[in-house]
């Protein structure tokens, strides 16, 4: 039994005037309790922060194709604006 676990058995036994086996049960049941509630609340997290990074790669990979286009655009124009200068020039 941990510390609080302790500190909750006497005080159900002393304040509340439980046997030493009912004080017993139901700390336990409360601990019980109170670790399964932790466990759904990290689950929660977990799923929500596995939502939230899958959103940010879907994000990444979009911006990263749009830059690429932009790059590409950038560099035709520019390569058939020296193509078209180089017959000018003749």
């Amino acid at each position: 039994m941990g510390a609080v676990n302790i500190k909750l058995y006497d005080l159900l036994k002393t304040d509340f005037h439980l046997s030493d086996k009912k004080a017993m049960e139901f700390a336990q049941a409360i601990q019980e309790i109170a670790v399964s509630e932790a466990k759904n609340e990290s689950h929660n997290y977990k799923s929500e922060l596995k939502e939230d990074m899958l959103r940010l790669e879907i994000k990444m990979e979009q911006n990263k194709s749009e830059l690429l286009l932009k790059w590409f655009i950038g560099l035709f124009v520019a390569l058939a604006l020296m193509i078209i200068g180089l017959y000018i020039k003749k």
